[in-house]
C-alpha cells in the first residue's frame, strides 16, 4: 500500500508540474498577445485611429451618436455615427496618447461644423481672342480670388487661400475647411468673377471687370481634373490619330475652347504637345463651371490704338504654361496704355533727337562752308589789294627818277680824252 501511494503522489505531482506549465504557457501567451496588442493600439494612434480592441466601430458610433444629442443645435458631427463611415471618421480627427498613473489615456479631438455646404471652385481665367477691323489681341480677365466656394444657388460666397485649402480636412465625401473669411451675398458690388457665378449672362457693373491684355505666342493646354478634357487658348494646327482610324484628320484651331477626347484610343497632336487620354478608374467626379459670358460689351470699349499694341513679354523656351501662370505675363490696359505713352514718347525723342542731329550737322556745315568763304573772300581782297599796291608804286619810282645833271655830263666829257680819227689826221 505504501508504494502504490508514493506511486499516486508521483503522479498527482507530475500532473501538477503539467498544469502549472500550462498555466504558465498561458500566462506568458496573453501576456505576448496583450503586450503585441498594446503595440498595435500605440501604432494606430500615432496613424490617427483607434484600434477595434478598444472600441468597436458599433461601439464609436453609438458613442458618437449620445455625444452629437449633448450638443448645441446648432453644431454637428460631421460623420462616425453610422458604422461605415468609420473608416472617414479617422480622417478628420485628431488622437493623442499619453501615459499617466500606469495608464494609456487617449485624447481624441472631433471637429464639429455648421452644416452648411459649398462647392469649392478653382478660378481659371480663358484667355479671349478679340477682333476688330484690321486688328486683333488676347485679353484675359483679371481675378481677384483664386478659390471660391459658392452655395447650390451662387447667392453666397467665401474665398480661400491655397495655404488655408492645404489646412481643411478632405475625406473621399467632401472637405471640412474652417472660414477664415465670412460667407458673403453675391450682389452687384462683388468682383466680376463672382458675378459670373450668379450673373453669367449679363453683368450688373461690368466696370468692376478689369481685363488684361496679353501676347499669345503659342498655345496653352490645361487638363481637368480626371477628365480627358483640356482647356485651350491659341492658334493651332491640330492632328487626330485614333487606333480605329486608317488616317488622322486635321483640324484648325484660332480661339480658345475646350478638347475631349472621348475614345481614350486617341490622341491629339499639337506643335508642342500631346493630348493622351487615359482610363479613369476612380468614381469621384468633379464638377465644372463654365459662364456663357458675353464680353463683347467690355472688349469693343477698348480703343484701337490697344489692339494694334503688341506687349513684349518674353516666353521662356520648353516653360509649361498654365492659365494661372498668365497672370504675371499679362498687362493691364491702363499699363498698356502707359507703355503706348511711353513707346510715343520714346519715338518723339527719337524724332527730335533726328531733328536736332541734323540741325547740328547742318549748322556744322554752313559753319564750315562759311568760314571757307571767309577764307577765300579774304584771299580775293589781299591778292587784289596787292595788286593794287604795285600799280600805285611804279609811278612813284618814276617821278622820284633823278634826271642826270648837265654839270655831269659836262665833267664826264671832258674828263675823256678825244682822240681824232685816222682821216683826219
Amino acid at each position: 500500500m505504501s508504494k502504490i501511494q508514493n506511486k499516486t503522489n508521483d503522479i498527482l505531482d507530475l500532473l501538477m508540474k503539467n498544469e502549472i506549465h500550462n498555466l504558465y504557457t498561458i500566462i506568458i501567451n496573453q501576456y505576448s498577445y496583450e503586450t503585441e496588442i498594446l503595440g498595435q493600439i500605440v501604432t494606430a494612434a500615432r496613424e490617427g485611429m483607434i484600434h477595434p480592441s478598444l472600441m468597436t466601430p458599433q461601439e464609436l458610433a453609438s458613442t458618437l451618436k449620445a455625444i452629437e444629442q449633448s450638443i448645441k443645435k446648432i453644431y454637428s458631427i460631421p460623420m462616425g455615427t453610422k458604422r461605415y463611415e468609420i473608416n472617414e471618421f479617422q480622417k478628420i480627427t485628431k488622437i493623442r496618447i499619453y501615459y499617466s498613473n500606469d495608464r494609456l489615456v487617449f485624447d481624441i479631438v472631433i471637429p464639429l461644423i455648421i452644416d452648411t455646404e459649398l462647392t469649392l471652385y478653382r478660378l481659371t481665367p480663358v484667355p479671349m481672342r478679340h477682333n476688330q477691323d484690321n486688328s486683333s489681341g488676347w485679353y484675359m480677365m483679371d481675378i481677384t480670388y483664386n478659390n471660391i466656394a459658392v452655395t447650390k444657388g451662387y447667392k453666397k460666397f467665401t474665398t480661400y487661400t491655397d495655404q488655408q485649402l492645404n489646412e481643411c480636412k478632405e475625406t473621399s465625401i467632401y472637405k471640412i475647411c474652417n472660414t477664415p473669411q465670412p460667407i458673403q451675398d453675391n450682389n452687384e458690388r462683388q468682383p466680376c468673377e463672382v458675378q459670373n457665378f450668379y450673373k453669367a449672362d449679363t453683368y450688373a457693373n461690368p466696370e468692376l471687370c478689369t481685363v488684361k491684355k496679353i501676347n499669345l505666342k503659342r498655345s496653352i493646354y490645361q487638363k481637368l481634373k480626371r477628365k480627358n478634357t483640356w482647356i485651350h487658348a491659341g492658334k493651332e494646327t491640330l492632328t487626330v490619330s485614333c487606333a480605329n482610324l486608317i488616317d488622322s484628320f486635321i483640324i484648325q484651331t484660332n480661339d480658345a475652347g475646350v478638347i475631349a477626347i472621348n475614345d481614350i484610343s486617341c490622341r491629339v497632336y499639337a506643335r508642342d504637345a500631346v493630348l493622351t487620354a487615359t482610363e479613369e478608374i476612380q468614381i469621384t467626379k468633379y464638377k465644372d463651371f463654365t459662364p456663357v459670358t458675353n464680353m463683347n460689351n467690355i472688349l469693343e470699349k477698348i480703343p484701337e490704338h490697344i489692339h494694334k499694341f503688341e506687349t513684349d513679354e518674353k516666353w521662356e523656351k520648353g516653360l509649361a504654361m498654365q492659365f494661372t501662370d498668365l497672370h504675371d505675363a499679362s498687362k493691364s490696359l491702363d499699363e498698356v496704355q502707359q507703355m503706348i505713352n511711353q513707346e510715343l514718347s520714346r519715338e518723339q525723342n527719337q524724332k527730335h533727337q533726328f531733328v536736332h542731329s541734323n540741325l547740328l550737322y547742318v549748322t556744322i556745315i554752313l559753319a564750315v562752308i562759311s568760314i571757307i568763304l571767309i577764307i577765300a573772300i579774304y584771299i580775293m581782297i589781299k591778292c587784289k589789294y596787292i595788286r593794287s599796291t604795285e600799280v600805285m608804286e611804279f609811278p612813284g619810282r618814276i617821278v622820284r627818277y633823278r634826271a642826270p645833271n648837265r654839270n655831269d655830263y659836262i665833267r664826264n666829257y671832258e674828263e675823256t680824252p678825244f682822240t681824232p680819227p685816222p682821216s683826219l689826221r
